[in-house]
């Protein structure tokens, strides 16, 4: 298998700090609230720590937990038998990662650490006995898979149908309202090689890009961070609607 393009951070990576991590009072957060409340409890989950660029989980390895994310990012990929590589999401601070893997026993994809990051392991057998005891339970965690559903989705279309400058604008703007900043900048511990694998681009194109929206007054990607200059345009040209986004509370039938 051939090296992994370098990961170092730009404009600061993600910190063994879960307060000043960038994505720690994220969005995914707040969906994951109840489900990571009801799967800690009785603080008694193994607690894994990984360095930077870490294997978290291979490929082919049987899914047979489900990690809690509390401080650092991950993120999964696809590599194939050339050293190509296709990444396939970005996982951030308290977000649950496996749900929807449950029963594979030779998945494609693997799960690498972005950063110094810290995670509590679930096995499934403690996740299946708290699902059967709360319907309410079960119907939270059906939630979040829907809702990772909906952002492959999105990620397909972009790779499918949107151009090199719509796929980056789209891919920026959704990290920017998943890591919910105070202002429209944001840290984005990230390379131009990691963009271009996750986007489906070379890195001098991904270059390019970044240049072009530069000039266009759109986004400024530089070691601070990425600036979105003017975020109303670079929705409307990019086709961003962050209704994808959102996670709607299950209906209880029951009310």
């Amino acid at each position: 298998m051939a090296e992994r393009p370098p990961i170092e951070a730009r404009g600061g990576g993600p910190s063994g700090d879960a307060v000043d991590t960038p994505g720690a009072r994220s969005r995914d957060r707040d969906h994951a609230a109840e489900v990571r409340r009801a799967l800690l409890a009785g603080d008694d989950a193994p607690r894994r720590s990984f360095d930077d660029g870490a294997t978290v989980r291979p490929a082919g390895q049987p899914r047979n937990a489900v990690f809690v994310i509390e401080a650092g990012w991950l993120y999964s990929a696809r590599i194939l038998p050339d050293g190509r590589r296709q990444l396939l999401e970005v996982w951030l601070p308290g977000q649950i990662v496996g749900l929807g893997e449950h029963g594979l026993q030779r998945p494609l994809s693997a799960l690498y650490a972005l950063g110094p990051t810290e995670l509590h392991e679930i096995s499934w057998e403690r996740l299946r006995e708290r699902m059967c005891a709360s319907g309410e339970l079960s119907d939270q965690v059906a939630m979040l898979i829907a809702h990772e559903r909906l952002m492959f989705e999105e990620r397909l279309t972009s790779l499918g149908r949107r151009d090199a400058a719509e796929r980056l604008g789209h891919f920026l703007l959704e990290m920017h309202h998943r890591l919910r900043p105070s202002a429209n900048r944001f840290r984005l511990p990230v390379t131009q090689a990691f963009l271009a694998d996750m986007l489906g681009l070379t890195s001098v194109h991904v270059s390019r890009m970044l240049s072009q929206l530069r000039d266009e007054g759109l986004v400024d990607m530089n070691d601070q961070g990425v600036h979105l200059l003017d975020i109303d345009t670079l929705r409307r040209a990019c086709d961003f609607d962050p209704g994808y986004l959102a996670v709607d509370p299950v209906c209880n039938d029951a009310d």
